[in-house]
């Protein structure tokens, strides 16, 4: 059995869904947009560049652009969440500095920042219930409401962080694997070599891989095209040419950029360009590759 209310535009996509159906694997994947999950019942495990988190109901979880996760499912408990996503462009541009007080960066993705559980004093399932209204709106109201309803839920959770007193973890607290992937982010635009990484993080090069794909569900290699993909995307939504974004993204060569592009977003680099929408959204990954020794990431 499946119940859904779904809501889509351009600039945000609103879904609530109760389902009893099971999902084995995570299906993992990264896109250029904000989430929200609000967790109501279920069981399920989401996973997060490489930690788990397994949600409790009135549980709450912030994804920023750019970051791998997926959701694998138990079909024994009907499982509901709201789900929120949307670009910045949402909401007014003297509001969007608000994402940053809301959404960690990735050096900082630790479990205190993304996920927050025993909300319910906070009422968040009351601000979801406003996208189900705001669903049922004539387009005209719609676009009246969009905008206070996106930032009253933003200001909100923002009042739950301060209540918890929220306090910033350092990267140097972060696991092997978390330090992995911080690394891999920052050095997106670079080439890597498995080599460097072993003699970085002071582990063996089929070891590291090992960890990672344990941990995250996929291998490095993937995990770089992807981010290298979905950077390049954000790019070209911002105005760069299919060449720049190829470049700014590490890529060595345009070819296997193009390659790349086209089988993670199912459509050539140029058709991303100056466009925001949710019409592109990157295919999940559903397998992993092998990793040579020496293999240029």
């Amino acid at each position: 059995m499946e119940e859904t209310c779904n809501y889509y535009t351009d600039l945000i996509r609103f879904e609530c869904n109760h389902t009893s159906s099971h999902m084995e694997n995570y299906s993992l994947h990264c896109h250029n947009f904000y989430e929200f999950y609000y967790f109501l019942n279920g069981t399920v495990e989401y996973l997060v560049e490489g930690v788990t988190y397994y949600p409790t109901p009135n549980s709450l979880l912030l994804l920023p652009p750019g970051v791998f996760h997926g959701v694998k499912v138990y079909g024994d408990v009907p499982y509901k969440r709201y789900a929120l996503h949307f670009l910045p462009e949402a909401i007014p541009l003297e509001y969007r500095k608000l994402l940053s007080q809301i959404f960690p960066i990735l050096d900082k993705n630790n479990e205190k920042q993304i996920y927050y559980e025993n909300l319910e004093e906070f009422g968040f399932d009351s601000f979801f219930q406003n996208f189900i209204t705001f669903s049922k709106m004539s387009k005209d109201l719609q676009q009246l409401a969009l905008q206070p309803y996106l930032c009253s839920l933003l200001l909100q959770i923002i009042y739950m962080k301060e209540c918890r007193n929220e306090t910033i973890h350092s990267s140097e607290n972060l696991s092997l694997v978390e330090q992995i992937i911080h690394y891999l982010n920052e050095n997106l635009s670079s080439p890597i070599y498995l080599e460097d990484l072993s003699k970085r993080f002071f582990i063996s090069k089929n070891q590291i891989n090992r960890i990672f794909q344990k941990a995250t569900g996929t291998t490095m290699k993937e995990y770089l095209i992807y981010k290298r993909v979905i950077h390049a995307q954000q790019l070209l939504t911002n105005g760069y040419s299919a060449g720049e974004a190829c470049s700014a993204s590490g890529f060595l060569d345009y070819s296997s950029f193009y390659r790349a592009y086209k089988k993670i977003t199912g459509h050539s680099p140029a058709q991303d360009r100056n466009i925001l929408s949710f019409t592109s959204t990157p295919k999940p990954i559903t397998m992993v590759s092998s990793l040579q020794d020496k293999e240029l990431f």
